[in-house]
């Protein structure tokens, strides 16, 4: 009985990476030209050192972490809506990675229109449900996030968990799509790794308090 009970418990978690899987494969399909566009604007940024600010809140900002972490390493000044450091003022161009999984979450529409109304140059990659018009609306490049429903359908989920895990898939593997195309080796991405200690405050955090 146990080890069915195990079984069980195993399937279920299964059942979710292969949900966020399929998630990731729609969505890919859904928005083939944005996602060409979106590696396109990632290997500028990277190759000028453009300033890059994602804006997010909550677990969406979380899951953008990782990718921002790998931007910076491709070479774009990374910074996050509030972090430790601030986001450069729009006036100095450059991008906005904006990460909601609803496309409704109130500060990050208010930083986008303000983006938008301050500086009309700025590039603006969204990610968010794909049926989100106001946010699709702000952006030059949207990412519309296709979830599975019916059999295929999340079975451990919380709130808006597999658009967020999506949401990381998708960052992360443009970035390093970004990098291929700028020709990038193994030794270049070390090259632009952090080499004086761990970074972000979540280690700062843990250690110090």
């Amino acid at each position: 009985m146990n080890n069915i009970r195990i079984a069980s418990k195993l399937g279920l978690i299964a059942a979710r990476q292969q949900t966020i899987a399929n998630a990731v494969i729609r969505t890919c399909l859904e928005n083939e030209e944005a996602v060409n566009e979106s590696v396109n604007l990632m290997a500028n940024w990277m190759k000028n050192r453009a300033p890059v600010r994602f804006v997010g809140a909550g677990r969406a900002l979380q899951a953008a972490i990782m990718p921002s972490n790998r931007l910076a390493h491709g070479g774009a000044c990374i910074s996050h809506m509030g972090g430790l450091v601030p986001m450069p003022a729009v006036e100095a161009g450059g991008g906005i990675i904006a990460c909601s999984a609803s496309g409704a979450t109130l500060s990050v529409l208010e930083a986008m229109k303000a983006a938008r109304s301050r500086n009309a140059a700025i590039e603006i990659l969204g990610l968010s449900r794909h049926n989100a018009r106001e946010f699709r609306g702000l952006c030059d490049v949207f990412i519309g996030i296709h979830i599975p429903d019916g059999l295929f359908s999340n079975p451990l989920s919380a709130l808006a968990d597999t658009e967020e895990y999506v949401m990381s898939e998708m960052l992360d593997a443009l970035v390093v799509f970004a990098g291929l195309q700028n020709g990038y080796t193994d030794e270049q991405w070390r090259r632009g790794h952090e080499d004086i200690g761990p970074t972000g405050p979540h280690f700062w955090h843990a250690h110090v308090i």
